[in-house]
């Protein structure tokens, strides 16, 4: 996703809304997102056997990776919430010494959140939250919150340019 722009974020997100609403699987889902960044000349992030796979897995060995899919396949089958499954698999790499990604409500922080309080960092989700659900598009809202920010001092990295754009 670093390599789209704000206008392809939001169609991405848009596209994955749209067919979460309509009861598609994960799977078609991601069959879709694949065909829209390959129309778009975007590499796909490497895959293991449809699953596209978070960065931190190179950092396990294969019984390590057996064990958290048959955890996360486990807790899927016993109707967990996403949230539990990642609560469990966070604890699972802690266990291992693996520092697990930040979490942010199902989005893992960006880099410049780790020099945020916490208080800044729920203005900052909440000023988000207001902004999607008032419909403004991606770029107002990074707008807004480099805005935000910058009132704090803190500069926002430009957003990523692609190739031939």
């Amino acid at each position: 996703m670093s390599q789209l722009t704000d206008e392809q974020k939001a169609e991405i997100e848009q596209l994955m809304q749209s067919m979460r609403d309509s009861g598609a699987t994960q799977e078609e889902i991601r069959e879709a997102v694949d065909a829209k960044l390959q129309e778009w000349g975007i590499p796909l992030p490497a895959d293991n056997g449809g699953h596209h796979e978070p960065p931190w897995m190179s950092q396990l060995t294969g019984e390590q990776k057996t064990e958290i899919q048959q955890l996360t396949e486990s807790m899927k089958d016993s109707g967990a919430t996403p949230q539990e499954i990642r609560d469990a698999v966070c604890a699972k790499l802690q266990e291992w010494g693996i520092q697990p990604p930040e979490d942010n409500g199902g989005r893992h922080e960006l880099p410049w959140m780790s020099k945020l309080t916490d208080e800044q960092k729920t203005e900052i989700q909440q000023l988000m939250q207001s902004m999607r659900d008032s419909g403004a598009t991606q770029e107002e809202i990074r707008d807004a919150v480099s805005a935000k920010l910058q009132e704090w001092g803190i500069e926002l990295p430009p957003p990523p340019q692609i190739p031939g754009q």
